[in-house]
């Protein structure tokens, strides 16, 4: 058996209720998910825009959001999957467009018009329809840095908050504040989880710890064939 020392300020413990598996997707994209929510605070009534809603990030914004009264919520999605787990977490079918077979900009401008608030989880060629859904003077959060150079001049010239996600940039602290802020936001999703406010991201078991299996994943994740789900790997 192999041991690990890590600070004790950068761990919680998971909750009873989920899996060793299920916890181990949880980090990540619930760190992620909850520092946005946090640093991006929304009026209740106001539009929002999520692109790519159905990944693990956007499943549990959307489900932070939602707790917290955020119901006017729209996404894209890309296939029946994932248009289905989006209904399921609380999404209206009529708020989720399909990038696929409808023009994403259109249909919102007729919907809505353009969003104060926008979030990116996407990057590439959605950046630039974030870009031009986001209103003057809007915001725009980016999670992937991935904006392509014709979004990132369209978000300057209507003056655009850009709102920068970084689960490393606490780590950058030189106080001990850096370990604490990890091991708090873990307690504070596990915590939500327990009291049925989130549920914790699905997953996909993959297969045991091994090149084969490393390979195997980078193809669904490039293949977009995750639907949503977290892939993890065994460790025998």
């Amino acid at each position: 058996m192999e041991h690990i020392s890590v600070p004790a300020k950068l761990v919680a413990k998971n909750p009873d209720k989920i899996s060793f598996e299920e916890a181990a997707a949880i980090p990540m994209v619930g760190m992620t998910a909850l520092q946005g929510f946090k640093r991006l605070t929304i009026q209740k009534e106001k539009p929002i825009f999520i692109a790519g809603g159905a990944g693990g990030v956007g499943t549990i914004l959307i489900k932070l959001l939602l707790a917290n009264g955020n119901t006017n919520i729209y996404t894209t999605a890309g296939n029946k999957d994932s248009i289905n787990h989006l209904k399921g977490i609380g999404i209206s079918e009529s708020n989720i467009i399909n990038y696929k077979n409808e023009d994403v900009i259109d249909v919102l401008i007729n919907k809505v018009g353009h969003f104060e608030y926008v979030i990116d989880l996407v990057g590439g060629t959605m950046s630039e329809i974030c870009a031009e859904l986001v209103a003057v003077f809007g915001t725009y959060m980016d999670v992937t840095f991935l904006a392509t150079e014709k979004a990132k001049e369209q978000l300057f010239d209507k003056a655009t908050t850009v709102l920068n996600i970084a689960n490393y940039a606490p780590s950058l602290k030189d106080s001990e504040e850096k370990f604490e802020y990890y091991g708090n936001a873990l307690q504070e999703l596990f915590d939500k989880i327990e009291k049925d406010i989130i549920s914790p991201t699905e997953i996909n078991i993959v297969g045991t710890l091994s090149v084969e299996t490393v390979q195997n994943a980078h193809l669904k994740l490039e293949n977009n064939q995750t639907n949503g789900k977290k892939l993890i790997m065994m460790i025998e």
